[in-house]
């Protein structure tokens, strides 16, 4: 135990399990530099102290600094403890090396193999898209503990993140069986079931947690929005009047829940007015929000449709469907930076995406920047060798490196299997049409003659 004075003269004591609280504290709030203070007097006070030098690395982990982190705990060199393997897999983990991350994943177990322990490890590799490995952890844990709650919770949204759905629902029957008068399982069970395609079960499993709590708030939502999926507006709309009548605090909410409605009709304008009216910014009403941005690109609403989707960009930064949306918003906008920028966080996810390659390929020959335009239209050329518009900006961006043999040989590729795209390379390239008129009578001729390798032939003897 030892002691400090506060600013009144007071004495304070803190030992070292006070301090490594009081750092843990400030690091779940992400308070780092609070934590590092108090990681100071904490060292200041027990300077030899287990704990105090484990703490230590925890920050370098924290900091985002895992070589520093690592390097630290070689020093120390605490083997014997839980926390120094625990934080060596951590660093370990963020330096992305899974070789050797198991080796210490199995060391810290083997100082401390209670369910929290577990836990924890598993949610080194969760939270690090390292989702297989979480559920390798949680299986050698549920045969140790059976039944576990949190266990069960962490290992149905692992199944989740990797599309094992039947059997996050077996892990949701587990929590049932434990608790079948639990709210949260059955919403989690019928949200499964609308993933499972199996909407009429979802819906009981709704009635199933509304028997429980006839007033809770998701429930009654996710009712509405499953009778609106299924078609069955009447119901909803009661629905929703049985949530307005709860409490005026959803007033909002169920103007977004009436949006639903007129979107699933294809009632875009009243959707649009009813989202605008009550667009709230809440996570579970993300697909709501999304329906929203639909409506205003439906009626070219630009900087309504940029400004919902940079919150739902917020919580889903990789929907491959989002982001086509905002390309296109910000292109309308002019905002073209922006554009490019979606396209690119597209093709991280989906490199060989021929859309994406082509859109991001055509937005750089806007910009005059032909390296880049070239770099991803040829890709889209590799993939899709025999497509109109690959062979269209092919000829395009051809022309613009000055290699007219090769431009040729894509216009006539791309008018062979759309003649309009010979229009459309006029306006792109102004200026071109006399010069093709003549090279087109030189393949002509070619082909009357039975010359076969045209484009040799015309770029030997053209005038």
């Amino acid at each position: 135990m030892a002691g400090n004075r506060n600013a009144d003269g007071v004495h304070v004591w803190f030992d070292s399990e006070d301090i490594e609280d009081i750092c843990n504290f400030y690091i779940d709030l992400g308070k780092i530099e609070k934590a590092e203070y108090a990681l100071k007097v904490g060292l200041q006070l027990h300077p030899t102290d287990e704990t105090m030098q484990l703490l230590r690395a925890h920050l370098l982990i924290e900091k985002a600094k895992p070589e520093e982190a690592v390097s630290l705990l070689h020093t120390l060199n605490y083997k014997h403890d839980y926390y120094w393997h625990y934080l060596m897999l951590g660093a370990l983990a963020d330096l992305r090396r899974w070789d050797k991350t198991a080796k210490e994943a199995k060391e810290a177990l083997r100082c401390d193999d209670c369910i929290e322990a577990y836990i924890d490890i598993a949610k080194v590799f969760y939270n690090r898209d390292q989702t297989e490995m979480a559920v390798t952890v949680l299986l050698a844990a549920s045969v140790k503990y059976p039944g576990d709650r949190e266990l069960l919770d962490l290992l149905m949204h692992c199944y989740i993140d990797i599309a094992q759905y039947d059997k996050a629902l077996e892990c949701v029957e587990k929590i049932l069986d434990e608790d079948p008068y639990s709210v949260d399982a059955w919403n989690m069970k019928a949200a499964l079931h609308i993933d499972v395609n199996k909407p009429d079960v979802a819906l009981e499993d709704l009635e199933y947690s509304l028997a429980i709590n006839p007033q809770n708030e998701g429930t009654l939502i996710s009712k509405a929005k499953l009778l609106t999926m299924l078609g069955r507006t009447r119901e909803s709309a009661a629905v929703i009047t049985e949530i307005e009548s709860l409490t005026s605090e959803w007033q909002k909410l169920c103007l977004m829940l009436r949006g639903d409605i007129c979107f699933s009709e294809k009632d875009y304008k009243n959707a649009y007015s009813l989202y605008n009216k009550g667009f709230c910014r809440e996570l579970y009403m993300l697909d709501s929000a999304f329906h929203y941005l639909e409506c205003a690109v439906q009626l070219k609403r630009w900087r309504k449709a940029a400004s919902v989707g940079k919150f739902i960009l917020r919580y889903t930064p990789n929907d491959l469907k989002l982001l086509e949306y905002m390309a296109d918003v910000f292109f309308e906008l002019k905002q073209l930076p922006e554009t490019a920028k979606m396209l690119r966080r597209y093709l991280r996810i989906k490199p060989d995406s021929v859309y994406a390659l082509l859109r991001y390929g055509s937005l750089m020959l806007d910009i005059n920047d032909v390296k880049k335009a070239y770099t991803a239209i040829h890709r889209a050329y590799r993939l899709a060798p025999d497509l109109g518009q690959t062979n269209l900006l092919m000829a395009v961006v051809c022309y613009m490196k000055e290699n007219y043999k090769r431009m040729y040989f894509h216009y006539r590729k791309a008018c062979k299997e759309n003649p309009e795209s010979r229009d459309t390379f006029f306006l792109l390239c102004p200026g071109t049409e006399e010069y093709l008129n003549r090279l087109d009578t030189l393949a002509r001729q070619c082909e009357e003659n039975g010359i076969t390798d045209i484009d040799k032939y015309i770029f030997k003897f053209k005038s």
